[in-house]
């Protein structure tokens, strides 16, 4: 039922046993993680057997849990779950309003989308993100859990000696990934954001700072890979089909991704792209299905056109995934800059972007679905806690009360006469602080006036010409646009245009848009290049990519004329 991966690490012999380490677990149908601050593990498990491990108040994956806490030399812990079960309640919603109505809102629409009685299982609410205008909304992420699942949960790790810190869905965590993602592009038209997780994926849509939907989609890189372990067609061998197993399915997706149908993709089995296409066809098909539907009911149809789509969590380093999705919803990519530290490594234990990672930063503070009875019991031992604290610093007070009576006089004012002077000596620290700041500001006021009366407008032709000069061939500029604030030596220049592929009428290699935005950061004219959007289009029938960029002119202040007269 478990399978470990990457075997014993070496230095097991020799490390020591750690006591009481806080450590997070991650229990899906088909995998246990358990990581510390150091090191993880993961343990892949038997989806057909999760009802009935449940049931069994998951003693059959008792020994996995014992086998990952073994391996990185715990014997005890307390943990922070993140978790799906199959009595858990987890959505988000959109409520009308905000504050104490909208938290009430939330309430009864968790109590009215579950059968459970969330005054007596444990549940929990949290407000994901605001917004205001004509009418205001907030979105709320909201779960309900059984409370004899939650004690299933908390009895299986204590016969393991570790306790439960607290209990969180991994759908809210995922929800609340996927609306910071959805809110962090500015963009005029509609985003679209599809978070493609391990064994959870969400999509969403929003526009501004608006959230329209936030939703659960069947693709999952569990599902991917699974339809790539079924027999897939060979073109030129000897056998009619060949069948990969999970590994070697999932090395597969992530090398071609969703490959050309000529395409070989793999010569040693005569494996074409069309035959990737065809197995990767039916969850893909059901996604689009579930896409369509829900953007169709959140979008007009001309919004729709000038959507974007953008691919987030460990699905989005599949290659040509999300061109694909992009055309099959009938809207635009989004590309970010890539950042070689955020990308997924799909061949790891625990990868540094995977679903694990994603719960860690994103998981809701106040979401814990602790057991009831759980929750009693720390709150008496909380109490009993503050009871003896508050008699020990009973006992102290009184016992220092005695010691200073029992003190001289002379050793007092001692003391006295020390803290006194410390006291003028911090005095006179603040005085001459206060002075500082003072002068300080005045330099300040009289800086900002000369600026004031000295201020002159950059050099544009000079920069300008700089840009003209380091502009590629196969760059075509459709504006310039400079802003020079009045008071301020910061000059801003807006250029957008088109970067073809190839450079017509030459044999020469096109200039790539990182050599491009590098060649004219080096100019001494230009402070700062940055991207602030990019994407593909086609034009005259050449593939491009539209680019808008924003140019930040060295901060040289020119000199002030001087009109003839006099001398003053």
């Amino acid at each position: 039922m478990a399978d470990v991966r990457g075997g014993e690490p070496p230095e097991q012999q020799t490390r020591p046993t750690m006591r009481r380490p806080h450590i997070e677990i991650l229990l899906t149908p088909s995998r246990l993680e358990v990581a510390s601050r150091r090191a993880g593990v993961a343990m892949h498990l038997d989806p057909a057997l999760w009802q009935a491990s449940w049931r069994e108040g998951l003693a059959p994956i008792a020994q996995p849990l014992r086998d990952a806490l073994n391996q990185l030399g715990m014997d005890r812990g307390e943990a922070r779950v993140h978790y799906v079960s199959p009595t858990l309640a987890a959505h988000t919603s959109t409520i009308r309003g905000a504050g104490p109505a909208a938290c009430r809102a939330a309430t009864r629409a968790l109590r009215d989308a579950t059968s459970l009685d969330v005054k007596v299982n444990p549940s929990g609410l949290h407000e994901m993100h605001a917004w205001t205008g004509k009418r205001s909304r907030s979105l709320w992420g909201m779960a309900a859990e059984c409370d004899s699942s939650a004690r299933t949960i908390v009895q299986w790790l204590s016969e393991q000696g570790v306790s439960t810190l607290s209990l969180c869905p991994l759908d809210l965590a995922l929800d609340r990934a996927v609306v910071h993602s959805l809110t962090a592009h500015h963009r005029s038209g509609p985003v679209v954001v599809l978070h493609l997780g391990e064994h959870v994926s969400r999509l969403a849509c929003g526009m501004g700072r608006q959230v329209h939907f936030v939703q659960p989609v069947s693709l999952t890189l569990e599902c991917l890979t699974e339809a790539l372990t079924q027999p897939l067609r060979t073109s030129g061998g000897d056998e009619p089909s060949t069948t990969l197993d999970a590994l070697a399915a999932r090395m597969l997706l992530f090398r071609t991704g969703v490959p050309l149908p000529t395409e070989m993709v793999d010569e040693q089995q005569f494996l074409r792209g069309d035959a990737v296409i065809h197995a990767l066809r039916g969850p893909v098909q059901q996604f689009l299905i579930e896409g369509k539907h829900a953007i169709s009911d959140a979008l007009s149809e001309k919004r729709r056109g000038e959507g974007h789509l953008l691919v987030t969590g460990p699905g989005a380093d599949i290659p040509r995934l999300q061109e694909t999705l992009a055309g099959q919803l009938g809207l635009e990519e989004l590309l970010l800059l890539e950042d070689p530290e955020d990308r997924y490594d799909p061949f790891v234990d625990v990868s540094p972007v995977g679903d694990l990672d994603i719960a860690r930063r994103f998981a809701p503070p106040g979401v814990n679905l602790l057991p009831v009875s759980t929750r009693v019991e720390r709150r008496r031992r909380h109490s009993r806690n503050l009871v003896a604290v508050g008699a020990a610093l009973a006992l102290l007070a009184g016992g220092a009360q005695f010691i200073s009576t029992w003190m001289s006089s002379a050793s007092l004012r001692t003391q006295l006469d020390a803290l006194n002077m410390r006291a003028a000596a911090l005095e006179a620290i603040r005085v001459e602080h206060n002075t500082t700041n003072e002068r300080a500001n005045a330099v300040r006021s009289v800086q900002r006036d000369i600026r004031e009366l000295t201020s002159g407008q950059p050099a544009w032709d000079a920069l300008l010409t700089e840009v003209m000069l380091r502009t590629p061939a196969n760059v075509r500029l459709s504006s310039l646009d400079g802003t020079a604030p009045s008071g301020t030596d910061v000059a801003e220049l807006h250029i957008s245009g088109l970067l073809f592929d190839q450079t017509p009428g030459t044999r020469q290699e096109a200039t790539t848009l990182a050599s491009w935005m590098s060649d004219l950061e080096s100019s001494p004219l230009i402070d700062h290049v940055s991207l602030r959007a990019t994407h593909r289009t086609t034009v005259e029938g050449r593939a491009a990519r539209h680019i808008e960029l924003r140019l930040r002119a060295a901060s040289h202040r020119p000199a002030v004329a001087r009109t003839e007269g006099p001398p003053a």
